[in-house]
């Protein structure tokens, strides 16, 4: 906080010099002073950036938390698969690793090292694994449009649904509705035989 005072401060008495060299000198030093000053400035927050504190809260849980320890990964990776199939969380468009980090009420990192670690995908591939199997089970059990589904599953765009679709599945949705249906009706045609 006393970095952030001392260069509101420093700014604010650069602005008085610029006004004051215009009152006097026409401004003939106010050019200088402002590239000085403002590479002054860009240098101290670079610094504090690099040597920015962490609050007493993320070193308390850093130091809690032995990221070797896999079954406290497999704790996290349990405790976000509860969060999705019991409360369908992945099924929200504004779904953010700080939203879901904060329902689990661990830092961010660490339910992302989990994913990483034990499933080796992100965690947004992680989330769109669990979409995209709702997407499959609404395409194959009601007659929604797609972009109904997308959007039911928490996509923000039918592109997105379509492209994350085609990576997992290996088919576009209305490729694999066909396909789901079709599966469906020989077991209807054999039931109405029988």
């Amino acid at each position: 906080m006393g970095l952030i005072g001392a260069t509101l401060i420093a700014s604010a008495m650069t602005d008085a010099f610029i006004v004051y060299d215009f009152l006097t000198n026409s401004g003939w030093i106010s050019g200088h002073l402002i590239s000085v000053v403002q590479t002054a400035f860009v240098v101290i927050i670079g610094i504090a950036a690099a040597f920015g504190r962490s609050t007493p809260e993320d070193a308390e849980t850093a130091a809690a938390f032995d990221p070797s320890d896999l079954s406290d990964h497999q704790q996290v990776l349990s405790r976000l698969d509860d969060l999705f199939a019991k409360d369908g969380l992945h099924r929200s468009e504004d779904l953010s690793l700080r939203r879901l980090s904060r329902r689990l009420g661990l830092p961010d990192r660490r339910a992302s090292e989990a994913v990483n670690r034990l499933r080796g995908v992100n965690l947004s591939q992680f989330v769109n694994k669990y979409r995209i199997q709702d997407a499959c089970g609404l395409l194959s059990e009601t007659d929604q449009s797609i972009l109904q589904v997308a959007l039911a599953v928490g996509f923000a765009s039918k592109s997105n649904f379509y492209r994350e679709f085609k990576r997992i599945i290996g088919l576009t949705p209305s490729a694999w509705r066909m396909a789901a249906q079709d599966k469906i009706r020989p077991a209807e045609n054999t039931e109405k035989r029988a």
